[in-house]
């Protein structure tokens, strides 16, 4: 993986923003500080959420073995800190029912006045750490090439909510931060948020090619680095 060689002109699938989907301030929403497990809900960029990125996130993953053989595992990491001990599954249902996320067919949508609300006033520490949230949601979803009949679909569907919001989030990120987040990991869940994020990446890269964040290959070369300490 070289995510300094991106393919020129390639350019990620792009997809079709859904208008007039934002649902209306509603009074029966729940205060924020109520429920803190719903927090990172407020910092997702992209219009839509798709359905698949949590169901995908509990699932078990399909993904190449060091030895070259197609595995099919329990999605294990770090716990996810703003979302507690519940699953995806509860979570949602909480957004659901204090109409913070609208529920569409296939995807989700942000209360918008609720998401401006909670994102007044909150600290950068707080905030990098809902983003570091996020990014463990993304790389348990995020399909790896070639594993799975459908992963292209896949990929399109998330694409969305990686390039709103985990590309900018990687772009200003470096080692220390990486090493900041994993402070307390044992070396078993050091190496489980690594690996797919080093695929992430490279994939990132391919996806994206000059575009992508200048940061990004170095960013690699050192998480690889510290994944063989």
């Amino acid at each position: 993986m070289n995510p300094t060689q991106g393919e020129k002109g390639t350019t990620a699938p792009r997809k079709r923003k859904n208008k007039g989907l934002a649902v209306k301030p509603s009074g029966s929403s729940k205060r924020l500080d109520e429920e803190p497990q719903l927090r990172f809900l407020a910092f997702f960029h992209c219009e839509t959420i798709p359905k698949i990125l949590f169901t995908r996130a509990e699932k078990a993953a399909s993904q190449w073995s060091e030895k070259g053989e197609l595995d099919s595992s329990p999605r294990h990491g770090l716990p996810l800190l703003h979302c507690g001990a519940e699953s995806f599954t509860t979570i949602i249902e909480k957004a659901v029912r204090s109409n913070i996320l609208r529920d569409e067919a296939h995807f989700y949508t942000v209360e918008e006045t609720w998401k401006d609300r909670y994102q007044v006033g909150l600290g950068s520490e707080m905030a990098r750490s809902i983003y570091f949230t996020i990014m463990g949601i993304v790389i348990r979803a995020f399909p790896e090439p070639y594993c799975e009949f459908t992963w292209e679909e896949t990929e399109d569907q998330l694409w969305e909510v990686v390039q709103s919001t985990c590309v900018p989030f990687l772009g200003v990120l470096d080692i220390d931060d990486i090493k900041d987040h994993l402070t307390g990991a044992s070396s078993q869940e050091k190496r489980q948020y690594l690996v797919p994020l080093l695929k992430l990446l490279n994939r990132l890269a391919i996806l994206l090619g000059r575009r992508i964040p200048l940061n990004i290959p170095r960013l690699f070369s050192d998480s690889v680095q510290y994944l063989q300490e």
